[in-house]
């Protein structure tokens, strides 16, 4: 599964009637709001002056049981936003680790059309933007995309910093070693997309300070 998440550089507070008018103005009628924290108290809050809202404060351990109960996630999953307050990619990943009983990864995504705006971009700017009352300047105030530490992101925390290490394969057959590549420079191609060069100051110097 794909998700998309965005964090928020400080705490807001967020008034559930307005956010329900909000979303009903969008053309949404329901969504499900999980906001998963250790350190409160369970409790359920509903919302219908619009959209029908309903927010649950639950910790770590009530939602992987919501997540393995008989309730099909993907009913109500498809109008559901998650809070997890102080966490980060990994933590979401150990969280959705085990859906109606089956084992699932969650991912990043990488297709084709990676660059293309999804539904479900779309649907998570459209929650940050009702919870903002439709003001833009405040969500992009709020969005640590541009300084974003690697740690809260990336799906692993500890080895990121470290140095690639080689990795031997021994059997009584075979030995292998295998090195790692490591990519310090994106290859410029000329007009032909084709046809990658490789422009040190070396190798074709006419070509280093060419507009491309």
């Amino acid at each position: 599964m794909i998700s998309k998440m965005i964090t928020i550089k400080e705490l807001k507070y967020v008034n559930l009637g307005q956010l329900s008018i909000m979303l009903k103005n969008f053309g949404i009628e329901e969504l499900n709001i999980f906001s998963i924290n250790n350190q409160c108290e369970p409790n359920t809050i509903k919302s219908e002056k619009g959209a029908k809202i309903i927010y649950y404060e639950m910790t770590n351990d009530m939602l992987k049981k919501l997540l393995n109960s008989d309730i099909d996630f993907f009913d109500y999953n498809r109008n559901s936003l998650y809070i997890l307050r102080g966490g980060n990619f990994l933590d979401i990943k150990n969280l959705f680790v085990s859906i109606n009983q089956c084992r699932f990864n969650i991912g990043r995504g990488g297709s084709q059309k990676a660059h293309v705006l999804s539904p479900l971009d779309f649907r998570l700017s459209a929650y940050m933007m009702a919870m903002s009352n439709c003001n833009y300047k405040l969500i992009s105030y709020l969005n640590t995309f541009n300084n974003l530490s690697k740690d809260r992101y990336l799906s692993y925390t500890n080895n990121y910093l470290k140095p690639y290490k080689h990795i031997s394969v021994f059997n009584k057959h075979l030995s292998l070693e295998f090195k790692p590549v490591v990519i310090t420079k994106i290859p410029l191609y000329s007009g032909d997309p084709h046809k990658f060069l490789d422009c040190s100051d070396i190798k074709c110097p006419k070509l280093y300070n060419k507009n491309i």
